[in-house]
């Protein structure tokens, strides 16, 4: 992992691809040019596959992928640099024992077809001391020479190992797991372990998923059944993907993932706007803040998206609650085409202590346009009704699960000091910031040695009325695109609602 992300470079090679904000207008020819860059990667990608299965007396197409390669490579200057018909030279990492390899072919082949140098220079454009140079390998040898050989089909030159198979070998190179500035998770398992041994109190959401063995606990209870159908079955992605691209068009897309577990559903959705993006352009970024449960969501992401052209994937452990403080995600660089999608599915919303300041303060480096995908269960019955919920609502009428009840009381026998017990049960509370919610809490009762007790709000989760819910949202500046009702049973209603950043 890298600590600090201290760059801000924002090449598809970089260590950490900076996100974009500007909005999308009419075409230009910066546009033009990265849309034609886009084909002409997409038409490399499948024209080597095709390649690769040919025989090797059907090998035209690499002349063809050479020259593809070629226009990419100039147009690709074009943004740097004036338009003077060259393509842009880049070395080789090549050994001397590589380099005297293609001297020799190089050579062989154009003494076997009674070129001289200056008639092979002539041919495939290059001047006759980069041919000399080549063939008595003393310096350096350039991507453009070899492509330009390459291209040459008379010639029947291939270095497809040096010129495409390195090439796509390169691209699992730069780092894709980050840890975020100033993120220190000793300290915050340290300062957990302090409130655990205080006299009682909340306990911030993001501490009980913190250590390997919360992690561990919150897995399994996220594979049981009853989790499964409220939260990731009934998770209408299909519509959720129309949803976003009818809105953000062409541009180019990056889905972060806030909390996202084991990132079944941000997976999911990456997947449908793949599919229904005619020229994908994707990067999924998962940011969560224990590292157990990101290693589980990116190793998913990478098992996933491994083979699927047009997607990057990135993992960050870090706190969705400092997001303005991480620059990477809120950088904008010049002549950008994207938007920017934050999902909060699964349970992590109705976690927050504040959904509206989270949204006002937390995603402040969102741009208007910017999208964000959120998982709301529904409420059984007002707020206003406090008896009709107790009768209703399924979580109260049924005994803890063992696995919840192992997960949130867990990180109390590992960190408390003389505990002796800890009895958990729900309480209903309908004073929450977002009208039309109320809120179940975890109580852990601890009992200690001595016949001593403390009491602590372990874990909490909120239901809505998805109506008020997008019009308090809608208040902090976000419109809602679209609410998309699932669930496969009264126990397990929710909707999805797809918002927008407004501008001010």
């Amino acid at each position: 992992m890298q600590d600090g992300l201290d760059q801000q470079e924002t090449d598809d090679g970089c260590a950490f691809p900076s996100l974009m904000v500007d909005d999308p207008g009419d075409a230009t020819v910066e546009e033009w040019q990265g849309e034609a860059r886009d084909l002409l990667r997409l038409a490399m990608d499948r024209i080597g596959r095709i390649a690769k299965r040919l025989t090797p007396q059907r090998q035209g197409l690499r002349t063809h992928l050479a020259n593809l390669q070629l226009a990419h490579d100039y147009l690709e200057n074009l943004e740097d640099g004036p338009d003077d018909g060259r393509t842009p030279s880049k070395s080789l990492n090549l050994d001397l024992q590589q380099r005297q390899e293609i001297a020799r072919t190089v050579r062989d082949r154009r003494m076997s077809l009674g070129l001289s140098i200056q008639a092979l220079a002539q041919r495939v454009g290059l001047s006759e001391g980069t041919i000399k140079n080549l063939e008595t390998p003393r310096k350096p040898i350039t991507r453009t020479t070899l492509l330009r050989l390459a291209a040459a089909a008379e010639l029947g030159l291939q270095f497809d190992e040096l010129l495409f198979d390195q090439a796509t070998a390169e691209l699992t190179e730069p780092m894709n797991c980050f840890i975020a500035p100033g993120f220190n998770p000793v300290k915050m398992v340290i300062e957990l372990g302090e409130k655990l041994n205080s006299a009682g109190g909340v306990v911030e959401q993001t501490n009980v998923y913190l250590d390997h063995q919360s992690a561990v606990a919150y897995l399994k209870l996220a594979n049981e059944p009853a989790y499964v159908a409220a939260f990731r079955d009934p998770v209408p992605i299909t519509r959720i993907a129309e949803v976003i691209l009818e809105s953000t068009g062409r541009a180019g897309l990056d889905v972060i993932a806030l909390g996202p577990g084991n990132a079944r559903e941000e997976v999911r959705l990456v997947q449908h706007l793949i599919t229904k993006s005619p020229l994908p352009d994707l990067r999924l970024y998962l940011l969560d803040v224990s590292q157990p449960l990101l290693l589980t969501g990116f190793v998913h992401a990478a098992e996933t998206l491994a083979d699927q052209y047009g997607v990057a994937y990135f993992a960050m452990q870090g706190n969705f609650h400092h997001l303005p403080k991480y620059t990477q995600l809120n950088y904008t660089p010049t002549r950008s085409h994207r938007r920017r999608v934050a999902t909060i599915l699964g349970g992590t919303l109705a976690n927050l202590e504040n959904e509206g300041q989270f949204f006002r303060h937390s995603l402040s480096g969102l741009a208007p346009g910017d999208i964000a995908v959120i998982h709301a269960q529904i409420a059984v019955a007002p707020p206003s009704q406090p008896d009709v919920i107790s009768r209703l609502e399924p979580a109260l009428q049924k005994p803890i699960s063992v696995a919840y009840k192992n997960w949130l009381t867990d990180p109390i026998y590992r960190h408390c000091k003389e505990v002796t017990d800890v009895e958990l049960h729900l309480e209903l509370s309908t004073n929450c910031p977002v009208p039309g919610s109320y809120s179940l809490e975890a109580i852990a009762t601890v009992k200690l040695a001595g016949r001593r007790q403390k009491v602590f709000s372990m874990h909490r989760w909120r239901k809505y009325d998805p109506k008020l819910l997008s019009e308090h949202l809608k208040s902090m500046g976000w419109d809602t695109l679209a609410t998309i009702p699932c669930g496969n049973s009264l126990k397990s209603q929710a909707s999805v609602l797809v918002l927008r950043k407004r501008s001010h």
